[in-house]
C-alpha cells in the first residue's frame, strides 16, 4: 500500500516535481496509520490535571478526644446586643 506521500508525488508532473523541495516528514509523528508517541507533553500540573482527594476533615475514624471542653464564657457582648446599641 502507498502512502500519502506517495500518492501526491504521483500526481504532480515532472515540471512541479523537480521545483518542490522535498521536505521529510518529522520523525516524532511519521507516516500516517503508524502508532506515534502516546504522550508529548512533559508531565507538569495544569488545567488538566487530575484532581487529588486531600480527605475529609470531619470524617475521621478516631474516636473524639474526650479532653475536648466547651469555650469559657467571655464579658464580651453577644453580636445581637452590639447591633441592637446602633441608632
Amino acid at each position: 500500500m502507498k502512502s500519502q506521500t506517495e500518492k501526491r508525488e504521483e500526481t504532480l508532473d515532472d515540471e512541479t516535481r523537480d521545483r518542490q523541495p522535498r521536505q521529510q516528514p518529522v520523525p516524532s509523528y511519521g507516516e500516517p496509520g503508524q502508532m506515534g508517541p502516546m504522550n508529548t507533553t512533559p508531565e507538569v500540573p495544569g488545567a488538566d490535571a487530575p484532581e487529588v482527594s486531600t480527605g475529609n476533615r470531619f470524617a475521621t475514624d478516631e474516636p473524639a478526644d474526650e479532653t475536648d471542653e466547651p469555650a469559657e464564657e467571655t464579658d464580651e457582648p453577644e453580636v445581637g446586643e452590639i447591633e441592637s446599641e446602633n441608632p
